[in-house]
């Protein structure tokens, strides 16, 4: 699948360059597989897992359900997102003190995430001010 218009999606988040772009495009491959932005989030990783039985949570688990080479995409793009993007560093200090450092770069990469399958769902640019405006 060459999709050279969402490879460009994919590019224009800062710090996402020809290498990651394709390797989320090529992990992703269609986004229409992901009906909710949810299955999107756990199939990449981005949220845990949670054990529940009749209306009971029985904890977390299932660490390894999903795609590694996504989990380690977006992981790789948050960094690269950090290093291009001055708001980016100011919303993971302020959520670093609430939260610690792993936690807010957790949330960092779930957020893009969830960029990342809106602008493939809707066929939009990355917009960093919608990103960090709420």
């Amino acid at each position: 699948m060459d999709d050279a218009q969402a490879l460009a999606r994919l590019r224009s988040v800062p710090g996402v360059g020809k290498v990651l772009g394709l390797v989320l495009l090529y992990e992703i491959h269609a986004i229409q597989r992901f009906p909710e932005e949810g299955q999107f989030l756990s199939y990449a990783r981005l949220v845990r897992c949670a054990h529940e039985s009749a209306g009971k949570k029985q904890g977390t688990g299932g660490n390894k359900i999903g795609n590694a080479h996504l989990k380690w995409a977006f992981s790789e793009a948050t960094c690269l997102l950090l290093r291009a993007s001055e708001r980016a560093k100011a919303w993971l200090s302020r959520r670093e003190k609430k939260h610690g450092k792993k936690r807010a770069l957790g949330a960092l990469a779930a957020r893009l995430g969830r960029a990342v399958y809106h602008l493939l769902r809707k066929g939009e640019a990355f917009d960093e001010g919608r990103f960090f405006a709420s």
